[in-house]
């Protein structure tokens, strides 16, 4: 689920993974503290860093809404970043950007059948 992409706490994902995408969501619904700790390949973490992972992630045109339910838990409702791609998000583009999205059924990690 987790690895290490240059020393640093990273989620899996795509097509083989979407069943990882909400794992930071699901954290936040449960109400883990971001200083819960994580261990990846031998390092310590945190939920903390996890979230700061999320961040600089963030990408236009994809699903949002488990890093948009775990952002809006873990940040401030102002906290402003800029992702790894130099783009500037906050929890009202992440609002917006999720708007634009077709809705073509249940989220990733929702019932299928």
């Amino acid at each position: 689920m987790l690895y290490l992409d240059h020393g640093k706490l990273a989620a899996r994902k795509g097509p083989d993974c979407k069943a990882l995408r909400p794992v930071p969501g699901i954290l936040a619904q449960s109400h883990v503290r971001p200083d819960y700790p994580i261990r990846v390949a031998g390092k310590s973490f945190t939920v903390g860093d996890l979230i700061e992972h999320e961040k600089q992630d963030c990408q236009p045109g994809e699903e949002l809404t488990f890093k948009l339910i775990a952002l809006m838990h873990y940040l401030d409702s102002d906290e402003t970043w800029t992702s790894r791609g130099g783009e500037p998000w906050s929890i009202q583009r992440l609002v917006q950007e999720e708007l634009k999205q077709p809705i073509r059924g249940p989220p990733a990690a929702g019932p299928t059948g």
